[in-house]
């Protein structure tokens, strides 16, 4: 997934933090964080549906 907006995670591996940017693709390993913080784009599939008439 990609981010939405600037997000700092230590991905696996790694001991220093990494400063991702909007656009820049989210490591899975760091995604249920970047999601806490509103940080991933919502694609089509996940994004709530609006209610129709009846």
């Amino acid at each position: 997934m990609k981010l939405s907006k600037p997000f700092k995670g230590v991905p696996d591996g790694e001991i220093y933090p990494v400063e991702y940017q909007a656009g820049d693709e989210c490591p899975p390993e760091l995604e249920a964080g970047a999601r806490e913080l509103d940080a991933l784009e919502q694609s089509d599939d996940k994004q709530p549906k609006a209610k129709g008439k009846g």
